[in-house]
This record gives C-alpha cells, sequence and structure tokens, in this order.
C-alpha cells in the first residue's frame, strides 16, 4: 500500500556527542599522571592517553541509545514522504499478539476506549501510550475507532512484521495496525504513517457495494474519483500489492486522502 511523495533518505546518525562526556574521565588521568620532565615521563603519559582512549571507544561502543516511543503531536501528520505499506498477514497478527509488549486499553478524553500497544523494546511509559490513543481519538472517525488495534515499534521490528519495505501494514481480517512510535525517516513522521495506516481501517468499515472498501475506497469517494471508469480504463489496479500496479491503487490513494484530510 503506498502514498505519493519524494524518495526518502534514512537519517544519518552521530556519535559526536559522545566524545564530550569522555573529557572528564581524561582530566582526571591526565591530572594523575606525573608532568613529563623527560622521555621516559613523556612516555608514560602517552601510555594513559593511549589507554583511556581505548576505554572510552569501547564505551561507546557498548552503550547504545535507547529508542523511546516518542509523543504524537496532530502538526507532525502533514510530514509524510512515500508511505508505503502492507497487508498483514494472519501468522503476522499471531506474531503480535505473542510479542512483548505493554499498554492495554486506554480511556480518551472523550470517554472513548482505544487499544495501543507498544514494543518493549521501548522503555515503559503509559502516559505515552495514553497520548498515542488520544491521538487517534483526535482523527476523523466513528465508530470504528473501538474495534483498531494498534502496534507501535521501531522500524525494523515493524518491518519484519510487515515486510522489508514496508513502513506499516494493516490487516482487515483482525482489525490491526502495526506502525513506527518513532519517526522512521527524516521526512515521515510516525504520525503520517500511523494516520494513512488508520485510513485503510476506516475504509474497511465503510461499505462500496459491490466492491471492497477497503481495495476501492469508500462509496463516495471512489465515486467523486471516477474509480470504476478509470478502472476499466486501465489506469488504476484495485487490491494491487506489486510494483508498479501497487502505485496506482485506489486503497492506497483513499489512505494517503484521509491523511491529508487530517493536516
Amino acid at each position: 500500500m503506498a502514498g505519493s511523495g519524494q524518495d526518502i533518505n534514512p537519517t544519518l546518525l552521530s556519535d559526536s556527542g559522545r566524545r564530550a562526556d569522555c573529557l572528564p574521565a581524561f582530566r582526571v588521568l591526565l591530572d594523575r599522571a606525573a608532568r613529563p620532565s623527560g622521555p621516559r615521563a613523556l612516555g608514560r603519559l602517552l601510555v594513559v592517553v593511549a589507554a583511556a582512549l581505548a576505554a572510552a571507544a569501547t564505551a561507546a561502543e557498548a552503550t547504545p541509545a535507547t529508542t523511546r516511543l516518542q509523543s504524537p503531536r496532530s502538526s507532525e501528520i502533514a510530514r509524510a514522504g512515500t508511505i508505503t505499506d502492507a497487508t498483514l498477514s494472519p501468522a503476522g497478527a499471531a506474531r503480535v499478539a505473542r510479542s512483548a509488549s505493554w499498554g492495554g486499553v486506554y480511556t480518551t478524553p472523550s470517554g472513548e476506549m482505544v487499544k495501543v500497544y507498544a514494543s518493549n523494546t521501548y522503555p515503559q511509559d503509559p502516559a505515552v501510550g495514553q497520548r498515542w490513543a488520544n491521538f487517534l481519538a483526535t482523527l476523523v472517525h466513528g465508530s470504528e475507532l473501538a474495534t483498531i488495534t494498534a502496534y507501535l515499534a521501531p522500524l525494523n521490528e515493524v518491518q519484519s512484521l510487515c515486510g522489508a519495505q514496508a513502513l506499516a501494514c494493516y490487516s482487515p481480517r483482525d482489525s490491526m495496525l502495526v506502525a513506527p512510535g518513532d519517526d522512521p525517516y527524516a521526512d515521515t513522521s510516525s504520525e503520517a504513517v500511523l494516520t494513512h495506516e488508520y485510513g485503510h481501517h476506516v475504509a474497511n468499515n465503510r461499505k462500496n457495494p459491490p466492491w471492497s472498501a477497503e481495495d476501492w475506497g469508500a462509496k463516495r469517494w471512489a465515486s467523486y474519483m471516477q474509480i470504476c471508469a478509470k478502472t476499466r480504463a486501465g489506469a488504476y489496479f484495485p487490491g494491487a500489492e506489486t510494483l508498479p500496479n501497487y502505485t496506482v491503487n485506489p486503497g492506497e490513494g483513499w489512505a494517503e486522502a484521509y491523511r491529508v484530510l487530517n493536516q
């Protein structure tokens, strides 16, 4: 399932910030070393500095940054590159159900009940889980909100469940979506991906007889966009999950239109 936008480049991470943390330790070691008064003393000092540098490098490598579930902001829905997603398979949904996670059913300020779970990769923070439930409740929705189960995880876990190229996935059968809980790319926010994916859930709970609204879009939208006529003309391919037809799947067009509606 795909949207429109420019190609995305992964965010480049930098280790430069770690070096400043090591400077106090270097100063302690230098203070303990005798001031160089000759070749031997200078040699001892160089050995001390080299050992400190090696220890600092080892410590930096052994202490990876902790990925945290970020707090959602509605203003971030507009930051969307190409959103490529997939259908969550029954086996994938079963894996999600077995995954180590935290969260549960949250009550939003509007009094609605929303199911949000987060991967145990993220440190537990019920307050942030509540904010994601509240975020979902701010999207344009109907009674289908009560039936969604949202699972938030880092991108590598999302792709292990959804597919190597997918930023998210949705199961029409299980009313379950899997999406990143932190920004997958520099120009694509987790809020944009989740909103697009929730658009599939909205479509799955709408009617477009005799077709599936999940594949063709909701009835009035599909009529306005002339999906039937353009499908007969070979311009659109409802339900397509592989390239190149995937990019002209009206079900994806609907989900992206839903995201833009909520910007």
